[in-house]
């Protein structure tokens, strides 16, 4: 299994505003789109083929079709934060077809898509292994229609990616608190067929890193500067700017 993290969804109750505290922290902040017949609506802080998505409910009507969506709108009504992470692979089938030899539940990928503000349709298919925002937090897996190869060279083509004025630059790790780091261990070594390193799992240029806690606590993201935003000023979850050691 290949595997790279692809981007964490903070939920937010207001997109407008949580727009503004992210640029007011040196992010470049670009508009995402509506997600079809989701009610959804996005903005997004891109490094790569890697990001941060900012999310919130643009129709509630909409969104009260999908159990997916009501998780989401729930946790926006507690006040949001990082809902959740997205792990990317050249194989949803394969690795959900694994998941499920390893004895666990695993349901159908299910086909999405954003309507970009160009007017152009992103394609994608996700999958999810365990419950949406629920411990162990474990991430869903996403495989894009179009190539790694072919989706950077479309960003970087249309201006979307970097150019943040606090020099974020690629990830380098998530935080993850779990109610029980051992049984957490053996949940992802099960689910995405990982070997940790200690409390840590590796994959494609960046770490996950399991400690006691409750959902996903930190963002570290490699930067030319060194800086720390608490949760409260970064919509809900703590993000640290590192430089290279």
């Amino acid at each position: 299994m290949t595997l790279r993290l692809d981007h964490v969804m903070i939920v937010v109750p207001d997109l407008d505003a949580a727009v503004d505290q992210y640029a007011r922290l040196g992010f470049r902040v670009v508009p995402g789109g509506r997600h079809v017949g989701a009610g959804t609506h996005n903005a997004l802080i891109r490094f790569g083929l890697d990001y941060l998505e900012l999310l919130a409910i643009a129709d509630p009507v909409e969104a009260s079709q999908f159990e997916a969506q009501r998780r989401i709108e729930r946790f926006a009504s507690q006040g949001g934060g990082a809902f959740l992470y997205v792990l990317a692979t050249d194989d949803l089938a394969r690795d959900l077809a694994a998941a499920r030899k390893r004895g666990l539940p695993v349901e159908p990928p299910r086909r999405m898509s954003r309507r970009r503000p160009d007017g152009t349709l992103l394609q994608w298919q996700l999958g999810d292994i365990a419950p949406l925002g629920e411990a162990p937090n474990c991430p869903s897996l996403i495989q894009w229609e179009e190539p790694d190869e072919r989706l950077a060279q479309r960003y970087a083509r249309e201006g979307e990616v970097g150019g943040h004025p606090n020099g974020a630059r690629r990830w380098m790790e998530i935080v993850v608190g779990v109610p029980d780091v051992k049984e957490a261990l053996e949940r992802y070594r099960q689910a995405y067929g990982l070997e940790p390193d200690g409390d840590v799992f590796h994959v494609r240029g960046s770490t996950i890193r399991l400690q006691p806690g409750q959902g996903i606590e930190r963002l570290v993201i490699e930067a030319t500067q060194d800086a720390r935003f608490p949760a409260d000023q970064a919509c809900g979850v703590e993000i640290e700017l590192r430089r290279p050691r």
